[in-house]
Order: structure tokens, then sequence, then C-alpha cells
């Protein structure tokens, strides 16, 4: 049996103190795609952790239903926690009351239940003297339940219990929507009965969201994380293969923060004081990835393929930015390099989806910048994702793990440790063989020389 001691440090900072919140359970219960689910608003201090003790549910469980908060869970993030039925108590039914039906001539036991929009069941149990049929001049005892009406919602749904009296074209037209639609998400709506409980997508659904919904046709929420581009959109359909050709030219652009003029000036003075010679602040990174990235150039052309490069000096500035980006043969680009700096990214995930061409961020770890946008790419790992493979990598190769996650007590440590640890949970099969030990510390000193440490802190600004 193998065995994995992990043991993340995650800074060496003064220590702060920091208690979980004492879980207060949720009296609200939703039914989203015909389950049961307590609606559980995070409040500061808690914990997937605190939060699954307080209703015994699984963190696993907790964490597959809210796959958004595996990586940040924040205060005020709605959580969707599975009631465990036996713990669950329904909402009281009102008094029943009844309605006297006198058998007509040709009158069926179905027709009655339709004209009255309850079950043949429900006439049944209450006329058993009607087991073996029904005659004309019948007194029949008709039950009127009256329910409080279950009305539940989520981000694409509206959920509509079926009343008495209800018919698909009175639901749509309540609802905004049409009956194809009302079908197309449940295939049994036509022959529904009082009590059912219909999904209704909801009008307020953006025109990216419809698409999905549209193409997915389907009750389950799973796809409506992913880029709208994941599916198959028929004005661009994904290409599959290329054959490059000779007289092909590929246009490629380069971003970056240059800072030519204060450069020059720098680079002027050295020529006098060659001891002095330095670059603009951190600009030298700039240049140096530039150096490197023609070298790749070279490289490409020898090997036959025709290139044209453009260079622009972004500045750093996002007007200069949106200047570059307003010429015209930047439309005309088949790939671009930057700009580097997350705060200059708006004008260009904007510009990629436009022209559909693809955009390189080098260095920025902000995963931001690539989100609900198939045309921006980044280099730089973000930290969510650094902390998702090392734990997939974890529990995928250990059968016996025993983790130990260093903090320094700090909200932002403790919410980067939590975030491990959410993962571990997440993607381990065996959960009885994963143990997790916080170690919360103001010095830290080791004496064990051999121990291998993984520190994993966040990334700063280039410059």
């Amino acid at each position: 049996m193998r065995s994995f001691l992990f043991l993340f440090l995650f800074s060496f900072t003064t220590f702060i103190g920091y208690s979980q919140a004492v879980v207060e359970k949720s009296t609200d219960v939703v039914v989203v795609l015909g389950r049961k689910y307590y609606v559980h608003t995070v409040k500061q201090g808690e914990t997937i952790y605190s939060i699954s003790r307080c209703y015994n549910v699984p963190q696993q469980d907790v964490l597959l239903i809210n796959k958004e908060v595996v990586n940040d869970l924040k205060a005020g993030s709605a959580l969707r926690i599975p009631v465990i039925d036996d713990d669950y108590v329904a909402p009281p039914i009102k008094k029943i009351s009844f309605v006297e039906h006198t058998v007509e001539r040709k009158e069926s036991l179905y027709s009655i239940s339709q004209q009255h929009g309850v079950s043949q069941d429900d006439i049944i149990k209450y006329n058993p003297q009607i087991e073996n049929g029904i005659e004309k001049g019948m007194m029949l005892k008709i039950p009127v339940i009256e329910q409080e009406e279950i009305v539940a919602k989520d981000e694409f749904f509206t959920y509509h219990q079926v009343q008495k009296g209800d018919n698909l074209q009175i639901i749509a037209l309540q609802y905004g929507v049409t009956v194809e639609k009302i079908i197309d998400f449940n295939p049994k709506a036509k022959e529904m009965q009082v009590g059912d409980i219909l999904a209704i997508p909801t009008k307020t659904l953006s025109e990216d969201q419809k698409k999905i919904l549209e193409y997915n046709q389907s009750l389950t929420p799973d796809f409506f994380d992913l880029d709208l581009n994941y599916f198959i959109d028929s004005n661009y359909p994904p290409c599959h293969s290329f054959v490059y050709e000779k007289d092909m030219t590929f246009k490629i652009a380069f971003v970056l923060p240059f800072f030519l003029n204060e450069n020059y000036s720098l680079s002027y003075d050295a020529v006098s004081k060659p001891d002095n010679a330095h670059f603009y602040h951190n600009t030298k990174n700039f240049f140096d990835y530039f150096q490197g990235a023609l070298l790749a150039v070279d490289k490409v052309r020898k090997e036959g393929m025709n290139l044209e490069v453009f260079v622009y000096d972004s500045r750093g500035d996002s007007n200069n930015i949106s200047s570059i980006f307003n010429k015209y043969e930047m439309s005309k680009m088949d790939l671009i390099f930057g700009p580097i700096f997350p705060e200059n990214f708006d004008v260009v995930r904007k510009f990629a989806e436009e022209y559909k061409i693809n955009v390189i961020a080098p260095l920025s770890n902000k995963i931001e910048i690539i989100e609900k946008n198939p045309f921006v790419f980044k280099v730089v790992p973000s930290l969510e994702n650094i902390l998702k493979y090392t734990a997939r990598h974890v529990a995928v190769m250990a059968d016996t793990c025993f983790v130990s996650i260093v903090n320094n007590g700090t909200a932002q440590q403790i919410a980067l440790a939590d975030s491990f640890k959410n993962n571990l949970i997440f993607y381990n099969q065996n959960l009885d063989s994963l143990e997790i030990k916080d170690i919360t510390f103001s010095k830290f000193i080791t004496p064990y020389q051999n121990l291998s440490l993984i520190h994993i802190s966040e990334p700063t600004r280039p410059y």
C-alpha cells in the first residue's frame, strides 16, 4: 500500500486568529429537477466541512452538487444541500373539502376526473362503492385538495406545481413561454396531473444561455457553466483537419508594454555611462519574452511556414491598447500575443470574440480573462488550477493519503487551504483513505531537514 505525506506551506507571515462560524440550518426548501434541496446562504467563516456537518450530508455530496464553490466559497453564495427524506417535514396539506357530482348519461370515471381536475384513484378512494363501475344517477363525493402552490426557482428554471384547472396553454401564458418549450423540458407534460412539477425555462435567460438550453435539450444544468462555444455554432463549424499550403501567410501580432520612449532615453544615457545601463522598470522581462518569441518565429519560418510579424508598444495603458485594436490590420490577424496585464484585457476579450481571433495572455495567471471566451488563452496556470490539479494528482495516485495543510491563520490563507481541501474531497474516490490535518502557525520551524515543502502563494503583478 502506497502512502503519501504532503505538506503544503502557504506563506510565512504574522498569525491572525480565525475561527469557524456556527452554522444555522436553513428552513428554505426548493424542488430542483424533481429533488428537494435546502437553500443555504453561506455566512462569513463557514466552510464546506462545517456546512456538511450541520446538514449531516457528506462533504463530497455538497461539492458535487455545487461545483462552482470548490475553488471559491464566498460569503453570500447560495448552496443547494440535498434533503435527507426522513429529515424533511413536508408542508402540511390544507383541509380536504368535497363537492357533489351526479353521474350523467354517457359520463365515465375518466371524464369526471378530468372535469374536476383530480385523479380517478382519488375519486374511488372517497367513493369505494364505485370500484366496479359507475351508473347514471350516482352521487359522488369529489375531493377538493387545497395545497399550497410550490413555485421554486434556480438560475435557469422556474418549477411550477400543477393546480386544478391548469393546462399547458394557461401555464405557458402565465410564464411567458411557448407550450413547445414546456414540452421540450417536460416530456410527460401532455399527461400532467394535479401536483406534478414542471420545469419552466425562465424568460430572463441571456441569449447565450438560451442557445445552450436549446442545444442541450435536457433538464440537467451540468452544461450551463461551460462556454457557449463548447457547443457547435452553425455559423462557425469546428476545424477538424487543416492542410497548410505554401502560399498561405499567417499574421501574428505582439502587443507588449515595451515603453520604447523611456527605454530609448535610458539606452542613450548608457552610451556615456555604460555602468548605469538598465531597462525602464521591469520591461527587461518583456524584451526577453519577445526575444524568445522571435527565436520560435525564426524556427517556424525555417520549417517553411510564412509568418508576418507585427509589433506594438501597449505601454500598459488601456486607452493606448484600444487605439491599437481599432487599427484595421488587427482584424486580419491570425494570432495575437498580449497585452500583459489583466486590467487591459476587457477590450481584447470583446475583440477576440467579435473577430474570432485567438489571443494569448503571456504572463497573467488570472482565470477571469478566459472565462466564457474560447478565443482567449493563457500560458501561466491560475492558482485555482494549481490547487485543483495538485489535489487531483494526490487523490488519484495515493492509496492512503495523509495531507497536512499549513497556513498562517489569515482569512486569505485559510481560503486557499479550504480550496485545496475541497478539491481533495471532490476528486477522492475513497474518502476513508484520506486524512487531512490543518496546521496554523505564527512562527514555523522544522527540525526535519529532508522534508520537501510545496510552496503555493498568490502570484504578484509583473511590475
